[in-house]
């Protein structure tokens, strides 16, 4: 039971300060950061004290785990799946090659954290970016035609492309899983 109990605390704390996501990159002063860890600490502790058996450490915990997992998200996967639909709907509604597409999202500069990223593909060789695009929508057959399903696609390939880094939810999902499998919880 406890172990559920740690899975709820993490998801409602990852439900609640997902606004965090709209700082994590931004050159803050440090007094401005200091005010929003603070909030989303004392929102973290707010969420844990409805739980039972878990403390202060464990929420604190749980909190300092979701700010690495939230820059993780923020770093790797913001803006890459709308970038590649849009890049998808070029090629496939445009008849545009992957260069010019990529070329179009690029010029549209609507994608401010990933700018760097598209310049030095188009500067260079954007053979990488490309190889991670037809992974990325390989899914997306031809009787896919409506834009909401395909972003969709897109957007869980996108969470496939790395390996992210376990933390402790995902150390209690495992054991929750094994727990079912070998018949201890329903």
């Amino acid at each position: 039971m406890r172990l559920r109990t740690n899975v709820s605390y993490c998801e409602e704390l990852s439900e609640k300060l997902k606004w965090m996501e709209d700082f994590v990159f931004i050159k803050l002063p440090p007094l401005v950061w200091q005010r929003i860890f603070t909030r989303g600490a004392y929102q973290a502790t707010k969420i844990a004290t409805g739980f039972s058996k878990i403390n202060w450490s464990l929420a604190s915990t749980g909190y300092h785990e979701f700010l690495d997992d939230l820059s993780f998200d923020v770093g790797w996967f913001k803006d890459l799946d709308d970038i590649y639909f849009k890049i998808w709907q070029l090629m496939t509604k445009q008849n545009m090659g992957f260069r010019d597409s990529l070329d179009g999202v690029y010029k549209s500069n609507n994608y401010p954290l990933r700018q760097p990223r598209m310049k030095y593909a188009l500067d260079t060789d954007c053979s990488k970016m490309e190889k991670k695009f037809c992974t990325c929508t390989e899914g997306i057959t031809g009787e896919v035609m409506d834009d909401e399903k395909a972003h969709e696609l897109i957007a869980e390939a996108v969470k496939n492309l790395r390996e992210k880094p376990k933390f402790y939810v995902h150390y209690i999902r495992r054991k929750i899983d094994i727990a079912r499998d070998i018949g201890l919880i329903p």
